[in-house]
């Protein structure tokens, strides 16, 4: 029993194995054989077990490929739809800024004339002055108010204005884009949250 071999009657009876727990062939041979085929029945409940637990984890492994596969895809399908929301805003605010930059084109281009306008009226009060003062006497007398009066009323009131660009896109203002793009599922956005606190706190 303690050396796990067959043992003839001599040698039991040797100094060698005076001390050794013995048992009769047969006795041990069903004993032995008993725990071999337990241990078999054990091994193959093992076995079934482990390949039950392997087709598991190929199933779980081919569901996730597939998972994987819609993602992807998923994922590419919304920042298409996120690039050309993009591509819309940024033609709106192009469009707008293009409006912008014709009306003030217009309204400087106004104002330029306006002043244009109002210098050749000036040159011309001044010139016509300049002949009053220096004419004779007998036609420098000859209605000399109305000449002078032109020259008070004459409006040199202009109000500079600084010229701005009121169009302006800032990288806060996509936040707000962002909030308007509908691509993304509501459910979507809370379980990638949950995913996402998951990983921060296991």
């Amino acid at each position: 029993m303690d050396d796990q071999r067959p043992v003839c009657l001599v040698c039991r009876e040797s100094q060698e194995h005076q001390t050794h727990a013995m048992a009769p062939i047969d006795e041990a041979f069903e004993s032995y054989r008993e725990k071999l085929l337990k241990s078999q029945r054990n091994l193959v409940a093992k076995m079934k077990k482990v390949m039950h637990l392997q087709d598991v984890e190929v199933k779980n492994a081919t569901q996730w490929k597939d998972k994987i596969k819609s993602q992807r895809m998923r994922i590419s399908t919304e920042f298409s739809k996120l690039h050309n929301f993009l591509v819309e805003e940024e033609d709106l605010f192009l469009q707008r800024l293009n409006k912008e930059e014709e009306e003030t084109k217009k309204k400087l281009n106004e104002n330029t004339l306006k002043l244009n306008q109002t210098i050749a009226s000036l040159k011309k009060l001044i010139l016509e002055v300049g002949e009053k003062s220096q004419a004779p006497t007998l036609e420098l007398l000859q209605n000399p108010k109305e000449v002078l009066t032109r020259s008070e009323i004459q409006d040199v009131n202009y109000s500079l204005e600084a010229v701005k660009v009121k169009t302006v896109c800032q990288i806060p203002l996509m936040k707000e884009m962002l909030k308007r793009f509908q691509g993304i599922e509501k459910g979507d956005n809370v379980a990638e949250e949950s995913d996402l606190s998951g990983r921060l706190h296991p």
